[in-house]
């Protein structure tokens, strides 16, 4: 009874374990609906053509997703050079998706919709 009592706590801590992803990373499920995507997008943009000298590529780590770009390096031929786009954080308790995007400085951001003009009606916050 003593065993059977102990093989049943490892199969529910097994359970756990399997259907939860570790803290930190994406869970398998997620990571096989968002690679796909990532895959189409990056490879639409930028034509087969031009993909010796740019390219757009995705790095997952953790929960964050980060796009950048690749291109060829003028001075060295066959090194190249990334440059980062946006990132993409997943947070698992809302289930939900950030956007940022990067800076000058390699400092992310929040991606901020609005328009960067000011508008100049009374009625519309600016």
């Amino acid at each position: 009874m003593a065993l059977e009592r102990e093989g049943m706590l490892a199969m529910e801590r097994t359970w756990y374990r399997s259907s939860r992803p570790a803290p930190g990373r994406l869970s398998d499920e997620e990571r096989r609906r968002i690679e796909p995507v990532l895959k189409r997008y990056c490879e639409a943009r930028v034509p087969p053509r031009f993909r010796n000298e740019i390219q757009v590529d995705y790095r997952i780590r953790g929960t964050t997703v980060t796009l950048f770009e690749r291109r060829s390096a003028w001075r060295a031929p066959g090194e190249w050079t990334e440059s980062s786009v946006a990132q993409f954080r997943y947070d698992p308790v809302t289930a939900t998706w950030s956007l940022l995007c990067c800076d000058r400085h390699q400092r992310w951001h929040p991606y901020d919709r609005r328009p960067t003009g000011r508008r100049h009606s009374p009625g519309h916050p600016v």
